[in-house]
């Protein structure tokens, strides 16, 4: 096999392990949001307040990739099972921060915890030099794949 068909191997494999990847972990966390009686998109908002006290309607669209529509929708379904609030800016009404309320904070900390221990488990079952490895390339594979969309 010569360098460019191998190379050309490797691209399809690299494809569709990226897209299995992607479609596993979103699975992955569709059954947890699923555990914590949320809808998958509620998973990841509460995920983002394990280390926030608050977030900005603005961050959460910008982390999240979604519309201030959906996160409105979203942050709605949480004001109704009592894990935020809504706190507005009196300078300027439009600007929306949300805010964890202190008693969702102990289920914050269960889900974030749960949904780490199964990495923890993956990286366990790993020599230290695999896990390093695994953390490089995957690095360095988020940056490229960032870099490709900004040209």
């Amino acid at each position: 096999m010569t360098n460019i068909s191998t190379l050309h191997h490797q691209v399809e494999e690299l494809a569709e392990l990226v897209c299995e990847l992607t479609h596993t972990c979103n699975k992955t966390q569709d059954y947890f949001a699923k555990s914590f009686n949320l809808s998958p998109a509620e998973f990841r908002v509460l995920k983002l307040f394990a280390f926030n006290e608050f977030l900005s309607i603005k961050e959460l669209c910008d982390v999240l990739s979604i519309t201030p529509g959906r996160i409105t929708q979203i942050i709605a379904g949480l004001e109704e099972k009592n894990f935020v609030t809504k706190i507005s800016n009196t300078d300027d009404k439009r600007n929306v921060s949300i805010k964890i309320l202190p008693k969702s904070r102990p289920f914050i900390e269960n889900l974030y915890n749960s949904h780490m221990s199964i990495h923890e488990e993956i990286l366990n079952k790993m020599e230290q030099q695999k896990r390093d490895n695994l953390i490089e390339s995957l690095r360095y594979l988020i940056t490229e794949l960032n870099n490709k969309k900004k040209k």
